[in-house]
């Protein structure tokens, strides 16, 4: 009776002061020796904590995904950012360095324009100058031939030859005028062409230039835009990736939430299969003593009466004590396991509709972005065709204003070269009519002195005429003049051994 009393009073303090839910679940059923209250508490605040300890990771995971995206989206923002600074900074040093290059090639040409007329001026006097040594040079070379001509020949071929070196040196002049007007036109068209050759080399280099440089920009613009591509195919790839492992994560977690569910119900049940057989065990030791009571009875022992119904009262008491609390029990146990069930079912159902927000804002995000992106490409894009427009109307204006300078250059030249031609034209004239004059003179002295050496020739022959007369006579006088000279004895002398009868009558009739 007594062993009946502690097993009943046992189980009465294990189920008193329990709170029956999911955290007041115990590993194991009842024992039979006694369970400390506060073992079981302390089990309980365990629960309690390691319950709370997931939760508090579960907001951490949570505030660490809401970070990794904040960080992505400010990465993202900051990256389009520093591309467009990028791309406006690149634009910036092209157009200076588009105006640096146009600056420095205009004042290139400008310099040579400004070099080519001294450089015409200094050709035209270093050709004059040529010309006037080549005149003297040629001068005196004629002078010389004519002082050669006039000691090796004869007066009466120096005026057939001075005649045909005078047409000789009209020829050549005329001949030199010839290639100096030749020279002067082929100078005049080199310079037309070499003009017209630096512009059409001028503007073909602008437009190869500008051919190159809208090349260079659309293969600029096609790799950037393949590089968004490519970098937005990543960040997909990537976002879908880790999509499906926090996919993969969560329904681990439900997975192992589940199966922790699943395996605690097992424990629950198996711990209420114990409590139940124990129970039925207890009552059929109950209804075995009851029996064993009856026999005893039976067979004469004495039991008192009154003892016999506290008993069965007190058991009775007892057993519909532990089956109301065992009923309690079961109840709450249903109750807090459909709780816990909610709860994970809650958890899942929030925790995937946070990741279908997360993705919808992402993409979202990303579609902003891209249609941002998309609106600066557009902008940068325009711009660039408006910069384009003004520099071509640039160009435009720059060409009007070279073949305006240029035109105004080539009327300057043409100008210069004409005034040059007819300077040299009437230096030339000039120099012919002094040329003719001298000519003119030199014909006139040589008259003179041809004249001049007829005239000595004249009186010369009359000297010598005379002198061969006084010989003649000296000779040919009588050989008994006692006054004559002794010469005359002795070529009278000579004479006289060589006579002949012609001799002698010849001087007979001299005499």
């Amino acid at each position: 009776m007594m062993k009946d009393a502690g097993c009943a009073s046992k189980h009465i303090r294990e189920f008193q002061g329990s709170q029956p839910g999911l955290i007041g679940l115990r590993e194991r059923g009842p024992t039979k020796g006694t369970q400390n209250p506060w073992e079981l508490t302390r089990k309980r605040e365990e629960v309690r904590l390691v319950a709370l300890d997931d939760l508090a990771r579960l907001e951490a995971e949570q505030k660490r995904i809401k970070w990794e995206e904040e960080t992505r989206r400010r990465m993202i923002d900051d990256e389009t950012l520093r591309r467009f600074k990028q791309i406006k900074q690149q634009q910036t040093v092209e157009q200076a360095r588009k105006s640096e290059l146009l600056r420095k090639t205009l004042e290139e040409e400008e310099t040579a324009l400004l070099k080519q007329l001294p450089a015409v001026r200094d050709e035209i006097s270093e050709r004059r100058a040529k010309n006037r040594a080549k005149a003297k040079q040629q001068e005196e070379e004629r002078r010389r031939a004519e002082r050669i001509t006039n000691s090796n020949f004869a007066l009466s071929k120096q005026k057939t030859l001075e005649n045909g070196r005078d047409l000789q040196v009209q020829l050549i002049m005329k001949e030199q005028e010839r290639i100096w007007k030749k020279q002067e036109e082929d100078l005049f068209n080199q310079i037309l062409m070499k003009q017209q050759l630096e512009k059409d080399a001028k503007l073909s280099t602008d437009q190869v230039k500008t051919r190159e440089a809208n090349k260079k920009l659309a293969d600029e613009l096609q790799q950037e835009s393949r590089r968004k591509e490519e970098q937005k195919k990543a960040i997909r790839e990537m976002n879908l990736r880790e999509e499906q492992v926090e996919l993969e994560k969560i329904k681990q977690q439900l997975d192992d939430e589940r199966i922790t569910g699943l395996r605690e119900k097992f424990f629950r049940q198996c711990k209420i299969e114990r409590n139940l057989k124990e129970c039925m065990e207890e009552r059929q030791a109950a209804q075995f003593l009851e029996r064993l009571r009856e026999e005893s009875s039976a067979k004469g022992i004495l039991i008192s009466r009154d003892d016999t119904d506290e008993s069965r009262a007190l058991e009775k008491e007892r057993v519909k004590k532990e089956t109301l609390q065992y009923l309690d029990y079961v109840h709450q146990a249903k109750i807090s396991e459909k709780l816990f069930e909610n709860k994970v079912e809650q958890a899942a159902q929030h925790a995937l509709k946070r990741e279908a927000q997360r993705v919808a804002a992402r993409k979202a995000q990303e579609e902003a972005s891209r249609r941002r992106l998309a609106w600066e490409t557009a902008y940068v894009c325009q711009q660039q065709t408006q910069f384009k427009e003004q520099q071509r109307q640039l160009e435009k204006l720059m060409k009007k204003h070279e073949a305006e300078e240029l035109k105004t250059l080539n009327d300057a030249v043409q100008k210069e070269l004409s005034e040059q031609i007819t300077r040299k034209r009437n230096r030339i004239e000039a120099y012919k009519k002094e040329l003719e004059q001298q000519i003119a003179g030199h014909e006139i002295r040589k008259a003179m002195e041809l004249a001049e050496a007829e005239r000595q020739i004249e009186a010369q022959n009359r000297a010598e005429q005379v002198l061969q007369e006084r010989i003649d006579q000296a000779i040919h006088s009588r050989i008994l003049d006692p006054h004559r000279h002794p010469w005359r004895k002795m070529c009278c002398q000579d004479d006289a051994t060589r006579e002949t009868p012609d001799q002698t009558l010849c001087g007979c009739v001299f005499s």
